[in-house]
């Protein structure tokens, strides 16, 4: 996808069409202020977002659509390490784990 290979991109355009449709559902049912979109639109940047987008643009409610700010994760590709350690933090034994080391 990053060297532009045309079956790639396609692949990049019908992510952004399905990420774009999983949007316009949480904007309509949810209606935030702010999506922010993980390590795959940090990394492949307009060739996901602008699919993203259209379907958007043509899905989404207007103004619930207008209301909601669309950006990338500020973690950038470093978003999957913090996933993993929140959720190895949350483990039950971690947890106790770390209490007892307070103690």
């Amino acid at each position: 996808m990053l060297a532009g290979d045309e079956d790639a991109l396609t692949i990049a355009t019908e992510a952004g069409t399905w990420i774009g449709r999983g949007v316009a559902l949480l904007i309509d049912s949810l209606n935030p202020e702010v999506v922010v979109i993980g390590s795959l639109a940090v990394l492949l940047g307009e060739r996901v977002l602008a699919p993203m987008r259209r379907v958007l643009a043509k899905e989404a409610l207007t103004q619930a659509a207008a209301a909601c700010e669309i950006v990338p994760s500020a973690l950038g590709l470093e978003i999957g390490d913090m996933k993993a350690l929140m959720a190895a933090l949350n483990d039950p034994v971690v947890k106790k784990s770390l209490e007892s080391n307070r103690a």
